[in-house]
């Protein structure tokens, strides 16, 4: 059976991506940082999981990662738009370096690489915005601009070394994992313990249930035109 590496493996995706593919039998090299929230735990242990602690964005940190895996699931990132207003430098090296590291390793050791970029390269924040494929790409926060120049340079790869690239823009999504911070399980855990909810009315965007995208990702993992 072949391997497929997840990086950000033990991020909420990359949680639900490693125990998905596990199911169907399949080896999982999961490349992470740390386990901030012990995740890993919740992870089926056999011989077909390895967990690799290392920081992608370092220089050349290609290198370090197991040499002829086929395929490359690039999740890695700092996912907040919160997070990357205070924090605009910390968030466009990790993104942008993290990236051109996997697509080293994917010139390399031949790779297929599925990049995982976000609905944010729209704006992600407009009131009542359903967003599709086609609209204009207009970041309103850091993280944003880092997934927009890194869908750039994504391109700028495949047209120098044609390499085997697919992009995907994620919406919001929700599911098993993710921590309470986040809108869905935040007015969930309110509302369990009698507190008002804080959703605002009249106010409209699109959600994806987690496994659902997982299925998306493995589809253009094995059958995905590069682009």
């Amino acid at each position: 059976m072949d391997t497929i590496m997840i990086t950000g493996g033990l991020g909420f995706v990359g949680f639900n991506l490693a125990k998905y593919l596990l199911k169907n039998d399949y080896n999982v090299v999961i490349v992470d940082v740390a386990d901030f929230f012990s995740r890993s735990k919740f992870l089926e242990q056999t011989d077909r999981l390895k967990i690799i602690y290392q920081n992608l964005a370092a220089d050349r940190a290609y290198e370090k990662l197991p040499e002829k895996i086929k395929y490359v699931i690039h999740l890695a990132a700092l996912p907040h738009v919160d997070y990357s207003s205070y924090h605009e430098n910390e968030t466009i090296l990790n993104n942008i370096l993290s990236l051109k590291n996997i697509l080293l390793y994917s010139i390399e050791n031949g790779s297929k690489v599925v990049f995982s970029s976000s609905v944010e390269v729209y704006g992600g924040c407009n009131k009542n915005n359903i967003y599709s494929e086609t609209d204009a790409l207009r970041p309103q926060s850091i993280y944003g601009v880092s997934k927009q120049f890194c869908e750039q340079l994504v391109a700028y790869y495949q047209d120098k070394f044609n390499i085997d690239c697919v992009t995907l823009r994620f919406t919001n999504l929700y599911g098993v994992g993710q921590l309470p911070d986040r809108i869905i399980p935040r007015n969930i855990c309110r509302l369990a313990e009698g507190i008002r909810g804080d959703l605002t009315a009249n106010f409209y965007r699109d959600f994806l249930y987690v496994e659902d995208a997982i299925k998306a990702v493995f589809y253009m993992l094995m059958k995905g035109k590069p682009g």
